[in-house]
């Protein structure tokens, strides 16, 4: 529920930008599966496999976005499943930075409200 509120509130978010600095090479492979007009089981494996570093370039929207439409998809493929996980990790990494950006500035009480030392 809450990722696929998260995709929902980020509608309109351009996600054919990709993060800054970053030479992506699986560009088109990303865009199809981010906009919803290719599935993941329909990729060869070896495209899939071929995008898995590209992975890393995608923003938090993008992350989320792929992840929502295939919450309820059943992987065919061990390419197709590491791919996901690979999503999961940058999508959870991203998540917790946005979440805890702001931490680091608070004082000692306030990270104690937080449970961070």
């Amino acid at each position: 529920v809450g990722l696929r509120y998260l995709n929902q509130i980020w509608d309109g978010v351009d996600l054919s930008v990709f993060k800054h600095g970053r030479y992506v090479l699986q560009r088109n492979f990303l865009r199809q599966l981010v906009n919803g007009t290719h599935q993941l089981n329909a990729m060869p494996a070896a495209d899939v496999s071929a995008s898995q570093r590209d992975v890393r370039c995608l923003t938090l929207a993008q992350l989320v976005r792929l992840k929502v439409i295939h919450l309820d998809v059943d992987l065919k493929s061990e390419t197709h499943k590491a791919f996901m996980k690979i999503v999961d990790d940058c999508m959870f990494q991203e998540l917790g930075e946005a979440v805890t950006k702001d931490i680091k500035g608070l004082s000692e009480e306030g990270r104690n409200l937080y449970g961070v030392q």
